[in-house]
């Protein structure tokens, strides 16, 4: 039986990958603590069993109400102090997902989680039986839904979200073996070659860097391990094409307002175009329709990619071919591959441009 406790103590310090200390204040399910890294004084709370792996993070709130317990780890309240956060996380997709908690909705793009798990299934080319014990990050994991419900099949399950998200996932899940992560794609909190399985649904393509992000993600995956990515697309119909520069024009601007005239603005936006499909007799659920309309407006970074590229990243990886799924959705795809370098096979070699014999 995997104990929660055992999860936290997997956790490494994101930026230096140096091991934590584990301080628990709580003996519950969502308890508070610290992981401490007593090379360089980081500290990151645990919040209601989340820990929050992100520099600076400590809320004043909870100086406040553990200042005794952090003083008796650190002794040193400037270190401590250095640390309070200071400004609080803008981050669109956390308005999003609270919007989807708030609208108290059971699906997630229109789709359940049942059917998501049995997409998961259909595009990893794995069973029900086949993840139980398996290692498995949810990179990007959003309202955390399809998360627990790999954990409900047995396997070992850690959800991270850069969002505020994982506060509302986690009291929602009981089981031992899921942890819910606040943290950075791009600054994971784990050792390299740890998982036997990732996933990443249409969140690494709303990172600074795309490839970057890949990358690092793709680090932490074991040898003989999956990594399985969805990331948009431009679509070849002029049409479609016409319609992303067009939103993504919007987007540059709405997604640099202040928070209250984003909310604003996608509320009116979904509204309007609500009831014009309505007119034209195109039914939809309403707040599914302002979940999508959310993640049009609001992101940061939006990027578009091909599956030739992204198989590129694979290779330079030591990932295996990587198979296409999801190919016909106008809006992007799924790509997956098994984590084994190829042997080099005669044939032109994209670096050197060199024959090889």
């Amino acid at each position: 039986m995997v104990e929660t406790k055992n999860l936290y103590q997997n956790l490494v310090d994101p930026y230096t990958l140096d091991k934590l200390e584990l301080h628990l204040w709580q003996n519950s399910n969502s308890p508070n603590g610290i992981l401490f890294n007593p090379k360089s004084a980081a500290i990151y709370p645990i919040v209601a069993g989340v820990p929050v792996l992100l520099k600076n993070k400590i809320s004043k709130s909870f100086y406040n109400n553990y200042e005794n317990e952090l003083l008796n780890i650190i002794k040193d309240n400037q270190k401590i102090q250095s640390q309070i956060e200071t400004r609080s996380n803008n981050f669109s997709f956390s308005m999003e997902w609270n919007a989807f908690e708030q609208n108290q909705m059971d699906k997630t793009w229109g789709l359940s989680t049942d059917v998501r798990l049995e997409q998961f299934y259909l595009e990893t080319g794995q069973t029900e039986t086949s993840i139980v014990g398996k290692i498995i990050l949810d990179a990007g994991c959003g309202n955390g839904l399809l998360t627990a419900a790999l954990a409900q099949k047995g396997a070992i399950v850690y959800g991270i979200d850069f969002s505020e998200s994982v506060f509302q996932a986690a009291p929602k899940s009981n089981l031992s073996t899921v942890l819910y992560v606040q943290g950075d794609l791009e600054n994971l909190p784990f050792e390299p070659n740890f998982f036997d399985i990732i996933i990443s649904n249409g969140v690494i393509h709303h990172t600074q860097n795309t490839k970057s992000t890949f990358s690092k993600v793709a680090k932490t995956v074991k040898n003989g391990g999956l990594f399985y990515v969805w990331l948009y697309s431009r679509s070849p119909k002029l049409y479609f094409s016409i319609f992303l520069r067009v939103t993504d024009f919007c987007r540059s601007i709405v997604n640099k307002l202040p928070l209250g005239w984003q909310i604003k603005i996608v509320r009116f936006a979904t509204f309007i175009l609500y009831y014009f499909k309505l007119w034209r007799n195109i039914k939809m659920d309403y707040n599914t329709l302002l979940i999508d309309i959310f993640d049009t407006l609001t992101p940061k970074y939006k990027h578009y990619h091909s599956p030739v590229e992204v198989a590129q990243w694979y290779y330079e990886c030591d990932f295996q071919l990587p198979i296409l799924s999801h190919w016909d959705n106008p809006y992007g795809f799924g790509i997956v591959a098994i984590k084994q370098k190829m042997e080099q096979v005669p044939g032109m070699n994209y670096q050197s441009n060199k024959v090889i014999k």
